[in-house]
């Protein structure tokens, strides 16, 4: 998937999730590239933050935005990278204003990394996020191969 094809697919994901559309301020977290021209009409404000390639280095603040900045930020296939996920999801609820959404957009051959238990990836989201803080949690799969995690600071 190409960085435009990565874009559309953020975008309609956001609509469809039925999150606050269009949201004050969104940020698109992915380690991929990934074309932020299509949040247009799905935010006010749009911020793409690519992680580094190395995203196990440690580094304060982990994503360089102040507390509370975003009502939405979209973490964009980042399970099929060396990621340390609680540090991202720890990170991902500091910059999260209060009642803000986090939605996990994640693909089945992004857990190529490790077997996966037997409940499969939407137990490992599930537990990540509430492992984290993260409250109502919904998953929800959106075509053959595609999983969203929606869940609220």
């Amino acid at each position: 998937m190409n960085a435009l094809q990565a874009g559309v697919e953020v975008a309609d994901t956001v609509r469809a999730c039925g999150t606050a559309v269009p949201a004050q301020r969104l940020l698109l977290v992915a380690v991929e590239d990934v074309t932020a021209s299509d949040l247009d009409g799905v935010a006010d404000e749009a911020a793409l933050y690519r992680l580094p390639g190395n995203s196990a280095a440690s580094h304060d603040p982990w994503l360089p935005f102040d507390d509370e900045a975003f009502d939405i930020v979209v973490l964009y296939r980042v399970t099929s990278h060396n990621v340390d996920m609680q540090l991202l999801l720890g990170e991902t609820a500091r910059v999260l204003r209060a009642k803000g959404n986090v939605l996990m957009l994640v693909h089945q051959a992004d857990f190529s990394f490790a077997p996966l238990p037997d409940t499969g990836p939407a137990h490992l989201l599930n537990g990540w996020l509430r492992e984290a803080g993260f409250a109502s949690v919904d998953l929800s799969k959106h075509g053959e191969s595609r999983l969203v995690a929606v869940a609220q600071a």
